[in-house]
């Protein structure tokens, strides 16, 4: 209940009021389908009560810097998170995230 904020402020901040173009409607579902197969996964895969959903900050980095501050589309600033993340996780997976953080 405490994270049910994310539900509508996720996709307010995606959408922007219409002027990302990104669709508020499409921007709630995939957040709850994010939270909520993530929230199941990490509670199956390690046995904890936690939940997971969308952070706020990321998404306020994504639409009002690189998208309204330098002038990519959404795809463009989605497709960069992806990259994103999948260099963080070869990172995690090849043990080079704890040999920079040492």
């Amino acid at each position: 209940m405490t994270m049910a904020y994310i539900i509508f402020v996720n996709p307010a901040i995606l959408s922007a009021g219409g002027a990302t173009g990104i669709p508020f409607e499409a921007a709630v579902i995939a957040t709850c389908i994010g939270a909520g197969l993530m929230s199941m996964i990490m509670g199956l895969l390690t046995n904890t009560p936690f939940a997971m959903a969308s952070g706020m900050g990321i998404n306020a980095v994504v639409i009002f810097t690189i998208v309204f501050g330098l002038g990519m589309s959404w795809q463009q600033a989605m497709g960069i998170i992806v990259i994103e993340g999948i260099i963080v996780t070869i990172f995690v997976l090849t043990g080079l995230r704890s040999m920079i953080m040492r």
